[in-house]
């Protein structure tokens, strides 16, 4: 995701078409090692998968459970949870 997110609005912009291109052809994973605390992770797994509309994401579970669950919520998304560094 940084890759996209280096250019700002418009790496988002960029990164959105990219998935739309997808377009359910391949599974895509939103690789952006996020884990923050509950209601951050709550608004990263929005934006990941309702927003952008990813299939899975990345995550770091550092900052506990509260930073994994928003991911875990829904079941039709996959997570890939950091293990080790």
């Amino acid at each position: 995701m940084g890759f996209f997110e280096q250019f700002g609005s418009k790496g988002y912009k960029l990164m959105e078409k990219t998935v739309d291109y997808i377009d359910n052809r391949s599974l895509t994973i939103a690789d952006g090692k996020r884990g923050d605390i509950g209601n951050s992770s709550k608004m990263y797994a929005k934006a990941i998968f309702n927003q952008i509309g990813f299939d899975s994401a990345t995550i770091s579970p550092y900052m506990g459970m509260d930073s994994v669950i928003p991911f875990l919520e829904d079941s039709k998304f996959g997570v890939f949870v950091l293990c080790l560094t």
